[in-house]
C-alpha cells in the first residue's frame, strides 16, 4: 500500500480524470479527449503489447448540498491498436471503452482560497477487443476479448482561486479493484472451442491530471493533460479438455498507460 500511496503522490504532480472544481456548483460538463494507449503483458514470458490512438468523449453531471458534493460522469472512447507477441502482428484492431463513475465528496476551504475536495466513488470499466475474424502475421487467429473492472475509487481535487478568470485543478485517484473478468471469445477460432470467462484476482490503478480553467460566470471551460494507468494481478485459473488435452487458462498480469489532452466545457 505504501507504494501506491507514493505513486498518488507523484502523480498529483500532473493532478483527476474526473475533476471537481473550485467552490463546487451543481451543473453538467462536456469533454472530449484524445490519448495514446499501450497495454503490456505479462512480466516473466513473451512480450504481448498493444499500442494505440484513442478518441473519447465524456458527460457528468455535478450536485451541490452545501459542503457536499455528488458526481455521476460516463465516459467512452473508441480506438485502433496494433498487436505484437510471439505468435505475430496485427494492426488496426478495433478497440472500445467505456467507464461509470459516482463519487462522493466535500469541500474543504483552504488558506489563501484554494478548495481541497477529497471523495470517495465506485466504478466500472469496460473494454472490448474486437480481433475475431483477423489472423497475425504468423498465422495465428485472433479473437474478440471483452474486459470489465469493478472498482472502489478515492481521489481529491485541489482548485485555486479564481484571478483574472483563471483557476487551476489539480487532481489524483487510487482505484483499487474488487471484482471483474476477461472474457475471450475462443469460439471464434473454433465453434467447438468453449469461450473462457477468468475472474480477476485484485488490482489498482492510478489517475491524475492538471487543468487550466477560463471562468466566464456559471460556465468554464478546462484544458490539460491526464494520465491514467492499470496494475492488474494474474487472473484465476479455468480448465477445460480440449479435444483429449487438458489446458489450462489464466489472463497474465498486465498494466495499461493511458496518456493524453483533455478539454471540458461546465455549465
Amino acid at each position: 500500500m505504501t507504494r501506491f500511496l507514493t505513486a498518488i503522490a507523484a502523480l498529483s504532480a500532473f493532478g483527476a480524470v474526473f475533476p471537481a472544481h473550485a467552490q463546487s456548483r451543481s451543473g453538467w460538463d462536456l469533454a472530449a479527449e484524445v490519448y495514446h494507449y499501450a497495454y503490456r503483458e505479462p512480466l516473466d514470458g513473451p512480450d504481448v503489447k498493444d499500442d494505440g490512438l484513442f478518441l473519447g468523449g465524456a458527460v457528468g453531471y455535478t450536485i451541490v448540498r452545501g459542503p457536499w458534493v455528488g458526481r455521476l460522469r460516463g465516459a467512452a472512447a473508441l480506438g485502433s491498436v496494433d498487436y505484437s507477441s510471439d505468435s505475430g502482428t496485427l494492426n488496426g484492431v478495433r478497440q472500445t471503452v467505456g467507464q461509470l463513475e459516482l463519487d462522493v465528496g466535500r469541500d474543504v476551504e483552504m488558506t489563501g482560497g484554494a478548495t481541497l475536495t477529497p471523495y470517495l466513488g465506485l466504478g466500472a470499466r469496460l473494454l472490448f477487443d474486437q480481433s475475431g475474424g483477423k489472423v497475425t502475421s504468423q498465422g495465428s487467429e485472433g479473437y474478440d476479448r471483452r474486459i470489465a473492472y469493478h472498482y472502489a475509487a478515492a481521489g481529491f481535487a485541489l482548485n485555486t482561486p479564481d484571478r483574472s478568470g483563471r483557476s487551476f485543478t489539480f487532481t489524483g485517484q487510487y482505484n483499487r479493484l474488487f471484482g471483474g473478468s476477461s472474457k475471450g471469445y475462443l469460439s471464434d477460432t473454433d465453434p467447438e472451442t468453449p469461450d473462457l470467462d477468468l475472474a480477476f484476482r485484485g488490482g489498482y490503478g492510478l489517475e491524475a491530471s492538471a487543468l487550466i480553467n477560463f471562468n466566464r460566470g456559471d460556465h468554464q471551460i478546462s484544458v490539460g493533460p491526464f494520465a491514467r494507468y492499470w496494475d492488474i494481478d494474474p487472473s484465476k485459473s479455468a480448465v477445460f479438455t480440449y479435444p483429449e488435452e487438458t489446458i489450462t487458462f489464466t489472463e497474465p498480469a498486465n498494466s495499461t498507460w493511458e496518456l493524453g489532452l483533455r478539454t471540458s466545457y461546465r455549465f
